[in-house]
Parts: C-alpha cells; structure tokens; sequence
C-alpha cells in the first residue's frame, strides 16, 4: 500500500513540477498579456493542460474523502495503517489544491471560481492547523515530551484567515 502512495507520490509531484515550472513565464504575466501568450491554448483553465490539472485536482479532492471512510472501517487492517491513510490524505489534499491552482492559472476571473478557490482555501488551511494540532496533542498523559502549541505559529496562521474571510466579505457587500 505504501509502495503506491510513494508512486502517486513522485508522479505528482513530477507533474505539478513539470506544468508548474515549464508554464511559469505564462502564470507570471497579467490577465491581459496571457491571450498573446504562446502556450495560451494549453494552459488556460479551458485548454488541455488547464482542464486535466482541473481533473487531477478534482479526482484528489475526492480521493481526499477515502480517509473517512477508512476511518470508520478502523478494524479492517488488509486496508492499512490509519497513519498511511493521514499521510495520503495530506498529501492529496495539497497536492489537489495545487493542481487546482494550476487549472485556474493563478487568476480566478468568475464569482463562482472566486468562491470555490477561497472555500479550497480556508479548507487547506484548517487542515494544516487541524494536522498540527493533531501531532501535537499528546495520545495518552503518559506522553508529556510532544510539543506544545506553538504560539508564533497560530500567530502566522491568523492573517491567513482573515484574508481568505476579507475576500470571502468582499465578494458579497452589504
């Protein structure tokens, strides 16, 4: 089971390096200048790069959802350790958004992918902070050398959040 986490592991990372850094003189140019673009047609949210990265992310999200499945089947161990299934969980969670982040090119320009990229978002981000959180509680009072919550990092996490929900505002005024 390991095996074909660490293959899913390397091929994505492989793509999102790939797509990322090879369309990266595209990703960086305004909205205006990225129709005169050469690789315009294959990297925009419609073209064929832009659509499969909208798949793979699609389809990692939704593989995303197995770790609660697998969570409640906790007695059936032919499936694998819950720890392997955090670690896929973890990892299709970011790597999805980030195949996400490549199909809208960095530049949501409609309300609704406004809204679904800053929903991903806060996702991401209390995942991240449940994931802390969860390595740093301890299991059991006999285990007082896990470390504590760490003060500077909620501290960074916080602006995050409130951008997300100042956008999240902005989008629907009062």
């Amino acid at each position: 089971m390991w095996l074909a986490f660490v293959a899913m592991g390397l091929l994505s990372a492989g793509a999102l390096a790939g797509v990322g850094l090879g369309g990266w003189d595209y990703y960086a140019l305004p909205a205006a200048a990225r129709p005169l673009h050469p690789k315009h047609d294959l990297l925009r949210s419609s073209g064929l790069v832009g659509l499969s990265c909208g798949l793979a992310g699609t389809a990692l999200i939704l593989f995303n959802l197995s770790y609660l499945v697998r969570k409640r089947l906790a007695h059936v161990s032919w499936l694998g350790t819950l720890r392997s299934w955090m670690h896929f969980h973890v990892w299709s969670g970011l790597t999805g958004a980030g195949f996400i982040g490549l199909h809208c090119s960095f530049l949501p320009r409609s309300s609704l992918g406004i809204l679904a990229l800053a929903g991903l978002g806060v996702v991401v981000v209390t995942g991240l902070v449940g994931r802390y959180i969860y390595s740093s509680v301890p299991r059991s009072l006999a285990a007082p050398h896990l470390p504590a919550f760490h003060p500077a990092l909620i501290r960074a996490l916080i602006p995050e959040a409130t951008t997300i929900a100042m956008l999240c505002a902005s989008l629907w005024p009062l």
